[in-house]
């Protein structure tokens, strides 16, 4: 806690708000707070202070689409009491030049339901971004939330929103513990539509939350050295010296200007690191939200912490009777501004038409400081005028400090014996008019430069009307070179044994040059050199090095490499000298303290990992594990041993050389490795189960391992079975009368590599289907027949079909599954049953060869008046002439009819082939159905013969 956090109860608060109120009017609170009546009651009467506009809220038109453009630039803070800061902010438009930043950034006000675009150009050195805790933002770069896109340097990125209703900060989200005190954030109020037929504003949606008078208090504070050097600044340091309200601290903050009987919204933001107890003597605050949130149960305070980075809404409303003024201040008691008292957090509530008159203050910086005797200084002072009124005749007055020369002054200033006076006119209100002017030292000490301002107007607050400015006056330095030296060891601590590299750095802050430049090192007594700088030498432990000439700012830096040989500290001197004189001694020698620790004892951190080369596998499949060892150090691992226990479902096949298997476990013999080295081996195994399987693996050393946790590992190998069918039928076409079953013998293989049983289905067809529902279970590789019955249907047509599609599905993988098409053929035909000799036996010189034909369908019935075509071919056997005759008849009820054929046989032996070449009958003739006694496969053929 810094120690300006002081807290005061009881009488101290009194005290604080009496030294407050001196200056301000008398309060009658209708509501008074407990340990302050008195106080109240009994403040002396003070004019009142210059008001500050609190506009009423517009009712919130429809949600509508706003674009804000907002410029991240440079600038510079007055700060109370003189002097200033560098600072960083933002401003309004999509252009801005070095010193255009304001502190804080614009009030950004929107109504709730806008599409907000905020369009952020950076001309600043470093990258920034713009972070509005409480709105859902999408950036540029796509990114969402609270922190989404930065802007470069010279770049700009786009943000984008919908207003949620409330109080927020918006505050850049990049190195946010810079960048934020450097002054980079302001207020981003959303307004909210007033109920119906209301004239008031209205901050939420609840009818608690309606106002008369809004006032946005910005909260933050200064830390001046880090504004000095922002990027370069220790965080660790932060301290700030200024706490301001909306960018000023008291005297120069403005007051809440209201009404008795108004209903007062206070807007609180902390932009700082702090967390204030914003305090209002005599009345009752009302917390109506929080961080944009409105509280379903508001609560009245006197005061109340606002966090670092949250914003809180609080209205006054019981103000009916109240004519004044109350102060509102951080009650932590940071009401300072630098060391100067009073300042800080603080302002007035004020109640009442304000007293006309014009608020002068004056302010004033010096450039530079500190100074050397004989330099010149110059002085800006600065009057501004904070109303209400035009201030006439303003005349400031410079009482120059009496050991310097007045050299210039801006137009419309004179000097006189050390005083400078200048006419500035008329200043209207919220204006200001600026002077320089410019002096030279004389002697060294602190100088005071003192001013003042007065004007022909009334001024209610006559405290801010003067200021001084402190500046430093350095003697001229002496001639000479004030050398100086450090020293480094890299590394510390060490081992005995271990190299330590001393860094020896001469410096020379001047102001001349120095001259034959010489550092002497005398190093420990147990060490042992190795090297040094080119231009150094060692004898007996004393290191000399000649630097020759080092110019002013300069600096010359030498390397000294030793061995350590005991353990303890070490302590190793370093001392320079010149020809040139040295204003300073002091800093012409140093030390450097090593530890040494005793040498320890070998340790090698082992790590033990392994991989699969396949991921999932099938059963039956190898698996090769490579198992990595590997040394991190720091000495080597002797007498390595990796152990590994294979999974209870596989089956060794090979191991790295250096391995043996014994009953599942892989034992190899690593031997050394060295530090940062490594050691693989690999095992192959055949996977017999399907499954996750686990191999467990682990390695030992006869060297101390410091970390033991990752000495073993395992991996996982997932062991998938393969499941596969095949079906294959003996014939996969068949063909019968109607009426007929035809069965089909189809084998069906398991082709998977475990067992597995099979559903069987039919589909497809439309004659009467059997077949078994299931087959199995098969053992992998198994073959199984089933049988499959179709039924022809009796009405069924000639040529009419019918194709049954079997299928076997695998019950262990429903995705696998075989089919086969069994076609089935009806026919409906007559044929040709037989043929038979009859022919008479021979008895003279000639004979008859005659058969009969028979004719049926398909059932075997007798066909009656189907007209039968034969050919007869006559073949004489002594001389091979022949002869061909085409016959015919008609079959009678029994299917039958006979042809004959005359042979005029002269004795001679002859033959007489009968040939059915056509039937004719109202139902179709199928040769294929004949019969064919004789084998003969072109038609029922009959051979006769006549023996002669």
């Amino acid at each position: 806690m810094r120690t300006r956090m002081i807290k005061l109860i009881g009488l101290g608060v009194v005290l604080l708000a009496w030294a407050l109120l001196l200056v301000h009017t008398t309060v009658q609170a209708k509501l008074q707070t407990p340990d302050t009546d008195h106080l109240i009651q009994n403040a002396p009467a003070q004019p009142q202070p210059p008001p500050v506009e609190a506009a009423i809220q517009p009712a919130a038109p429809a949600a509508a689409a706003v674009s804000i453009d907002l410029c991240a630039t440079t600038g510079t803070l007055a700060l109370p009491g003189g002097g200033s800061v560098d600072i960083w902010g933002f401003v309004l438009g999509d252009t801005c030049a070095p010193g255009d930043a304001t502190l804080p950034g614009p009030v950004i006000r929107v109504n709730k339901d806008d599409e907000v675009t905020i369009v952020l150009t950076n001309n600043l050195n470093d990258a920034t971004s713009i972070l509005i805790p409480g709105q859902d933002v999408l950036g540029s770069s796509g990114s969402s939330g609270t922190f989404t896109t930065e802007a470069s340097a010279g770049g700009s990125a786009t943000y984008t929103f919908t207003a949620q209703a409330g109080t927020y900060l918006y505050e850049s989200g990049t190195d946010p513990s810079r960048q934020i005190p450097m002054g980079l954030y302001g207020a981003l109020i959303v307004d909210t539509a007033p109920l119906s037929g209301s004239s008031s504003g209205q901050a939420y949606d609840g009818s608690g939350t309606i106002f008369d008078v809004e006032e946005v208090l910005l909260l933050s504070e200064i830390d001046p050295n880090l504004n000095a050097n922002p990027n370069g600044f220790n965080l660790l340091n932060y301290h700030p010296t200024y706490w301001l309200i909306n960018g000023q601290g008291y005297p120069n903050t403005a007051p809440i200007m209201a009404n008795p009987g108004d209903r007062i919204l206070l807007r609180y933001l902390n932009a700082g690191f702090d967390y204030p107890s914003m305090t209002l003597l005599g009345a009752y605050q009302r917390v109506i939200a929080k961080e944009g949130f409105e509280l379903p149960n508001a609560f009245d305070v006197v005061a109340e912490i606002i966090p670092a980075g949250t914003t809180a809404d609080m209205i006054v409303d019981d103000t009916a009777d109240l004519d004044g003024s109350l102060p509102l201040y951080n009650r932590n008691m940071y009401v300072t501004n630098g060391n100067a008292y009073p300042g800080g957090m603080l302002t007035f509530m004020t109640f009442g038409a304000p007293a006309p008159g014009a608020n002068l203050a004056i302010t004033k910086s010096d450039a530079i400081d500190p100074v050397t005797v004989g330099d010149v200084v110059t002085y800006t002072v600065t009057v501004s005028n904070s109303g209400p009124d035009q201030a006439d005749n303003v005349v400031m007055t410079d009482t120059l400090p009496a050991d310097v020369n007045f050299a210039s002054a801006t137009a419309g200033c004179t000097e006189s014996t050390g005083v400078v006076t200048c006419a500035l006119g008329s200043i209207a209100s919220s204006d200001n008019a600026a002077v320089t002017i410019t002096v030279t030292t004389t002697v060294e000490g602190v100088i005071i430069n003192n001013a003042s301002v007065s004007s022909d107007t009334s001024d209610p607050n006559l405290a801010n009307n003067s200021t001084f400015e402190d500046t430093t006056v350095n003697p001229v330095p002496v001639s000479g070179a004030d050398l100086s030296i450090t020293k480094s060891d890299a590394v510390d601590p060490v081992t005995v044994g271990d190299v330590v590299t001393y860094t020896v750095t001469v410096s020379n802050d001047g102001p001349d040059q120095a001259d034959n430049v010489v550092m002497t090192d005398t190093l420990p007594a147990d060490v042992n050199f190795a090297s040094a700088t080119a231009g150094c030498t060692e004898s007996a432990g004393v290191v000399i090095c000649t630097l020759g000439s080092i110019v002013s700012g300069d600096n010359a830096a030498v390397t000294i490499v030793v061995t350590t040989t005991v353990d303890g500290v070490i302590t190793n001197d370093a001392s320079v000298s010149s020809d040139t004189a040295d204003p300073d001694s002091a800093n012409n020698s140093t030390s450097e303290d090593t530890t040494v620790d005793p040498e320890a004892a070998p340790q090698a951190n082992l790590t033990i990992s392994k991989t699969d080369d396949a991921d999932p596998v099938t059963v039956g499949d190898n698996i090769i594990y490579t198992i990595t060892v590997s040394n991190s150090g720091p000495d080597q691992a002797d007498n390595v041993v990796m152990t590994d226990t294979l999974p209870a479902d596989v089956s060794f096949v090979s191991a790295s050389a250096g391995c043996t298997e014994a009953t599942g476990v892989v034992t190899c013999a690593l031997g050394s490795i060295a530090s940062s080295d490594n050691a693989a081996v690999t095992i192959e195994v055949t996977t017999n189960a399907n499954g996750v399987i686990t191999n467990n693996a682990s390695v030992t050393s006869d060297t101390s391992d410091p970390n033991l946790a990752d000495n073993s590992t395992s991996e996982d190998t997932t062991v998938n079975s393969v499941n596969a069918v095949s079906i294959a039928p003996e014939a996969d076409s068949q063909s019968g009368a109607p009426g007929d079953v035809i069965s089909y013998t189809l084998d069906v293989t398991n082709d998977g590599n475990v067992a597995d049983t099979f559903d069987v289905s039919v589909d497809g067809n439309l004659w009467a289907t059997s077949a078994p529902s299931v087959v199995g279970p098969l053992v992998a590789g198994e073959t199984a027949q089933i049988t499959v019955d179709v039924t022809i249907p009796t009405g069924a047509s000639d040529a009419d079909s019918d194709v049954a599609t079997v299928t076997v599905t695998s019950q262990g993988d429903n995705s696998k599954s075989a089919s086969s098409n069994l076609t089935t053929v009806a026919h409906n035909n007559i044929h040709v049953g037989d043929l038979d000799d009859t022919s008479a036996p021979a008895g003279g010189p000639n004979w008859n060869a005659q058969v009969v034909v028979t004719v049926h369908d398909v059932d075997h019935n007798s066909v009656n008046g189907a007209t039968v075509t034969v050919n007869a071919i006559r073949i004489r056997k002594s001389n091979g002439s022949q002869a061909t005759s085409t016959l015919t008849c008609s079959t009678n009820a029994s299917g039958q009819c006979s042809v004959s054929q005359a042979v005029n046989s002269n004795q001679f032996e002859n033959e007489v082939t009968f040939t059915v070449i056509d039937v004719v009958n109202s139902a179709p003739y199928d040769s294929a159905f004949n019969h064919d006694p004789d084998g003969d496969s072109d038609g029922i053929t009959i051979a006769v013969a006549n023996p002669g």
